[in-house]
């Protein structure tokens, strides 16, 4: 009786999931997990990777690429030098591991709809800036950005690559949006965050650069008491999205590039730590 009993309820449950479009019990999938991130070099919690770095393609190609599933413009030969592919490396796997929050789609409608890459010598002890070596673009310069990958710091990089874009992001803040009137509250609440962010522009484009490039030496994040400055990055700007977790928690940033011996420019270049 009861086994005719369990039958039944099977049928009933079989109809009722048939009229109403719903998976009948105990017949429906399982539930798929979703696909982890897996952590690349200075990033211990991207996102989940929706363009893996092209291994063997030509450098050529690789740039091309990379402005189409990024939709940036890139100027200079450096994106097509294979002494600098270690480098374009650095920067794919960075707008890939953001692509998941509007960080770059927010860039680019700020500043008419493109986001221009320039990879080009820089004058003086800068390894980047916005829109001064070269008027409306990111200029990164490569061959100081060798250093960093010879030391294991290629969370220096992603840091200076997003704090740049911060700077891109922030074209309108003459115009008081509200993002930044909050951050502007924030600032003169919390105080210096970094040893470069002396101003209210730069700790601005420190805190992101900081946030998402968890693994760079020296990351005020590493420590407690930077949390308010943690939750505006995380809630204002990355959609709640969090690449290493809360601040003073424990990183897994074994994952590093190999020491860059081939990329080091002819004649070695030595800086202070530092960006515009």
């Amino acid at each position: 009786m009861r086994r005719w009993f369990a039958a039944l309820v099977v049928v009933l449950a079989g109809a009722i999931s048939a009229a109403s479009g719903m998976p009948a019990a105990g017949t429906a999938s399982l539930p798929v997990q979703p696909p982890s991130p897996t952590p690349v070099p200075g990033i211990p919690e991207p996102c989940v990777s929706t363009s893996a770095w092209p291994t063997d393609l030509a450098p050529e190609t690789t740039a091309e690429r990379l402005q189409k599933k990024f939709g940036v413009v890139l100027m200079g030969q450096w994106w097509t030098d294979h002494h600098y592919r270690p480098l374009v490396k650095v920067v794919w796997q960075t707008l890939d591991a953001v692509s998941c929050t509007d960080y770059v789609t927010t860039i680019k409608a700020r500043n008419h709809g493109v986001l221009v890459l320039n990879a080009a010598p820089i004058s003086g002890w800068a390894w980047g800036d916005w829109s001064l070596t070269q008027p409306g673009a990111l200029t990164l310069d490569f061959s100081k950005w060798t250093a960093a990958l010879d030391e294991g710091d290629t969370g220096r990089l992603v840091r200076l690559l997003i704090h740049e874009m911060g700077h891109a992001y922030t074209v309108n803040r003459f115009s008081q949006p509200p993002y930044w009137n909050k951050f502007a509250e924030l600032y003169a609440r919390e105080g210096r965050f970094s040893s470069y962010g002396t101003n209210l522009e730069e700790t601005f484009s420190d805190v992101l650069g900081y946030y998402v490039g968890r693994c760079a030496k020296d990351n005020p994040f590493d420590k407690p008491g930077f949390g308010a400055y943690y939750a505006y990055a995380r809630d204002v700007v990355f959609n709640g999205v969090e690449f290493g977790g809360e601040p003073g928690g424990p990183l897994h940033c074994e994952t590093t590039e190999a020491p860059s011996a081939t990329s080091s420019p002819a004649t070695p270049w030595s800086a202070p730590r530092g960006f515009r």
